[in-house]
């Protein structure tokens, strides 16, 4: 089950033409970690945001909002009662 759904990261490397292998080779941190958070079933460490950051060129400020926002609307819909039971 997915925390949020992090569509922007597989964006981001998706445009830069990279594998998710590269990416976290290049990052240096372990496939588990780095597909969690692009699958969206683990939030970053403010380290791994940081990574992030520099590896797609973005301010930091811009990948936090990122996941905040997309913790807020999980939070969101996860909260919500389903009616139709």
């Amino acid at each position: 089950m997915a925390l949020y759904k992090n569509t922007r990261m597989r964006m981001l490397r998706q445009a830069e033409g990279l594998l998710a292998t590269e990416v976290w080779k290049k990052l240096g941190i372990g496939k588990e970690i780095y597909t969690a958070v692009e699958n969206g079933r683990l939030i970053p460490s403010k380290r791994i945001q940081k990574l992030l950051a520099e590896f797609y060129k973005l301010p930091f400020e811009t990948l936090i909002e990122e996941f905040d926002k997309e913790l807020v609307v999980s939070a969101i819909t996860s909260n919500t009662p389903n009616i139709n039971k």
